[in-house]
């Protein structure tokens, strides 16, 4: 196929790029080509005041990866320093840009845009996952302006804005394991619940659950939480609490399980948990450890919690639940309590 490019140097690609995309310009579905120290940016009519040139060339599918999407358009140098994992939550796709790519961060959003079907936002982490509701900044670098969206995960739906509510769709297998596990009499208390995808699943995996404590600090989040528990229909059997776990879960009495999904420091409130705990209830305790001793801090941190409580128990489950970075892991320990006779 006979296509239309125009030709500019290397370094006013981006600019370029973004000028002509502006003006609906920019011909999809055909890859940047390079010449010598020049770029030619296929596009779908003459350009005005820039040099034109036509080449032959096949027009290709949906790039199967963002690498692929972005071949001949990033130098190697470039390439090498891509970041190729991303998330996806609905329809927004969260993607990390290392240093030295800034200028191209457009570039790379548009190029997600043409590999993942349904996606319609790409955003950019700006920071780790940090403040007081342990919330990542982000910002939206190309598609719709907006960080608000609706996720789907083992049939439940969860609005949410990634902007303001902390989310992982990492933990999508978690959340279906402990779901599994709860059983028909239960009262379970879940704590830093978020917008509601553990506490929220289990109550429509296990229906007969006698009552699900939904407790979460951050009030945006509580109001996305409420909001999906009408939503998943589980009103009546999740109930939502804005607050401390500490001043907050005390108040609600013991419970048969306990989540404690926290983002980073969740070892920090193992008391809490304890205290919540009744005889024979399960502690579901998530855990940051570097790699090499995985198993053996989160299961050490959680026994000495139970001794500080004068409480006993044994491990009963533990597993790697993902890679957060080099030599670091989360990972899950199920913990049974045994409360000792007064």
């Amino acid at each position: 196929m006979l296509v239309r490019f125009v030709r500019v140097p290397q370094q006013d690609t981006e600019r370029v790029r973004r000028e002509l995309d502006t003006k609906g310009q920019v011909l999809r579905g055909v890859r940047f080509l390079h010449k010598d120290d020049d770029v030619l940016i296929p596009v779908n009519c003459d350009v005005q005041g820039m040099e034109m040139v036509e080449r032959d060339v096949e027009v290709v599918q949906r790039p199967r990866s963002l690498s692929e999407a972005l071949e001949g358009v990033l130098t190697d140098e470039q390439m090498a320093q891509l970041r190729t994992s991303f998330d996806v939550v609905g329809d927004i796709a969260v993607v990390e840009v290392p240093e030295g790519l800034e200028d191209m961060e457009a570039t790379i959003g548009d190029a997600l845009l043409s590999v993942i079907g349904g996606v319609r936002v790409v955003c950019r982490k700006m920071g780790p996952t940090a403040g007081e509701f342990r919330v990542r900044p982000v910002r939206v670098i190309a598609g719709e302006q907006r960080t608000t969206t609706v996720y789907r995960e083992h049939g439940c739906n969860y609005e949410l804005d990634l902007s303001r509510v902390y989310f992982s769709p990492r933990l999508a297998t978690e959340r279906a394991r402990v779901a599994s596990l709860v059983r028909p009499g239960e009262t379970v208390m879940g704590m830093f619940a978020g917008v509601g995808p553990f506490t929220i699943l289990t109550a429509r995996v296990q229906p007969a659950v006698e009552r699900i404590w939904s407790v979460e600090l951050n009030p945006e989040a509580v109001t996305y939480m409420k909001r999906n528990i009408k939503r998943n229909r589980v009103t009546g059997t999740v109930l939502a609490v804005q607050g401390d776990v500490r001043e907050v879960v005390p108040a609600l009495g013991r419970a048969d399980r306990v989540f404690m999904p926290l983002p980073k420091g969740a070892h920090a409130f193992l008391d809490v948990a304890m205290a919540a705990a009744a005889d024979d209830a399960i502690i579901h305790f998530y855990h940051f450890t570097p790699e090499d001793v995985r198993f053996e801090e989160g299961a050490a941190l959680i026994q000495a919690a139970a001794e500080e409580a004068d409480m006993g128990g044994e491990v009963v489950f533990q597993r790697q639940v993902r890679s957060f970075s080099p030599g670091i892991c989360q990972v899950v320990v199920d913990f049974r309590v045994t409360r000792n006779a007064p």
